[in-house]
């Protein structure tokens, strides 16, 4: 297997993100060619698909900020793809199972475990850059 450096890990994470923006804009554009211009349009379907994308533009600039300042700070490539596996799952979690449609109420488990993992991610990732500040 080939030796992977923090850099390069964290660049992987990223890329798989950014892809993963992109697609959830298309889905957007998808349904705005289909006839709604500006804003949701008071579309169910719609609002589901700005917000998926919303969502995960809003949360993975922290991430990746946090995920590229633990590499400068040294930290173990380790931890790097460990916060990177469980982010881009928690994304594709939450991107690809918003809908409820099963018929079930509530809120659906790939969204739930997604904005959980997200948050947790996160929160892991803003102690790990304390430790690797202060102790290193």
């Amino acid at each position: 297997m080939m030796q992977m450096s923090g850099l390069q890990a964290a660049s992987i994470y990223l890329a798989i993100q950014m892809i993963l923006a992109l697609v959830l804009a298309y889905k957007v554009a998808q349904k705005r060619h289909a006839g709604i211009d500006l804003g949701d349009g008071g579309d169910l379907d719609m609002q589901r698909r700005i917000r998926i994308h919303g969502n995960l533009v809003e949360y993975a600039p922290m991430f990746f900020l946090g995920l590229f300042a633990l590499v400068a700070l040294g930290a173990p490539v380790a931890f790097i793809h460990g916060f990177g596996v469980i982010f881009t799952m928690a994304r594709l979690g939450h991107a690809f199972n918003f809908n409820n449609k099963d018929g079930r109420k509530g809120v659906p488990m790939g969204r739930f475990f997604g904005t959980l993992f997200t948050w947790l991610s996160i929160l892991a990732l803003a102690f790990s850059l304390v430790y690797f500040a202060l102790i290193g």
